[in-house]
């Protein structure tokens, strides 16, 4: 698990480009030192990098949209109105990030697990 995976991982999920992704690295950054801080102690990173990188990158792409979740838009033109929310959109990340941290519970402290359902 390291930087430039989880930002890869966290531009598929955002659908960001790579310029736009790179600007939230401190994000990415803060989401794996939180899966970081919660591995058991006996856990080889290099052994479970692709859970772990999943992981990191939904705990920042949830975090990312926490961010913009409040903000609403529309368009209206003539007799046609589209409005968005990120709502629905924050629920699914979140839903995603549960089911990583199902399958990461044998690597996880318990507290992390317990936290976040």
């Amino acid at each position: 698990m390291n930087t430039q995976d989880v930002l890869t991982a966290f531009e598929i999920l955002s659908g960001l480009d790579e310029t736009k992704a790179s600007q939230y690295t401190d994000l990415i950054s803060l989401a794996i030192y939180e899966v970081r801080s919660r591995l058991k102690n006996d856990v080889d990173i290099s052994s479970h990098s692709l859970i772990l990188t999943q992981l990191a990158a939904a705990i920042a792409y949830t975090n990312y949209l926490g961010g913009f979740a409040s903000q609403e838009s529309s368009i209206s033109t003539l007799d046609i109105s589209v409005s968005s929310n990120n709502s629905k959109t924050l629920n699914m990340a979140n839903s995603y990030k549960q089911s990583l941290l199902v399958l990461a519970k044998d690597l996880l402290k318990d507290d992390f697990l317990f936290e976040a359902i």
